[in-house]
């Protein structure tokens, strides 16, 4: 596990970490067999899952492996939902790093999967922040809503200068 952290420290998120230390060694194999599949990131949720079908100190290996798969169908499940909304309502899209409980804590809900933002000012601040933390994974949407809001503000100012005009006088025909 420690291999893990300190070769590839992105591939295993530190909470994650720490709940895979409450699990004895041959069960620890299962979460670093998980953690060695090529482009996968256990991430929180998935974990908390795992946690919660298999408790720790000991689980078996394939238990482990069932539950993990279970949530990741769950993620894949809901990430399709939200692609398919977006998609309808020509938007953008971006997986947050929080777990449904984190997410659903700041919006002042129970638990919440996903969430829309229709302000673009606000959407553009969040995107800047998680750029700001990981600008290979969330650098491109928040460029491509900085050239949104950019696109709007110009057409904001063009529909100004357009009301802005005199309004036309006509003479009234003797």
């Amino acid at each position: 596990m420690s291999d893990i952290l300190e070769d590839n420290p992105k591939q295993l998120n530190i909470a994650c970490a720490d709940l895979i230390a409450d699990y004895n060694a041959e069960s620890q194999k299962a979460f670093i067999e998980i953690c060695s599949i090529v482009g996968y990131q256990i991430n929180k949720a998935a974990m908390q899952h795992i946690v919660q079908k298999c408790p720790p100190p000991a689980a078996d290996r394939q238990a482990v492996f069932s539950s993990w798969r279970e949530a990741r169908d769950a993620a894949e499940n809901t990430r399709r939902r939200a692609d398919r909304f977006a998609q309808e309502g020509q938007c953008l899209t971006l997986a947050l790093p929080f777990t449904r409980e984190e997410l659903g804590a700041a919006l002042g809900r129970g638990s919440c999967a996903m969430a829309a933002v229709t302000d673009l000012g606000l959407a553009q601040a969040i995107a800047g922040k998680l750029a700001d933390q990981d600008p290979a994974q969330y650098g491109e949407t928040a460029g491509r809503l900085r050239l949104k809001a950019e696109r709007a503000a110009q057409r904001k100012s063009v529909r100004k200068q357009r009301d802005a005009r005199a309004p036309v006088k006509y003479r009234s025909k003797p």
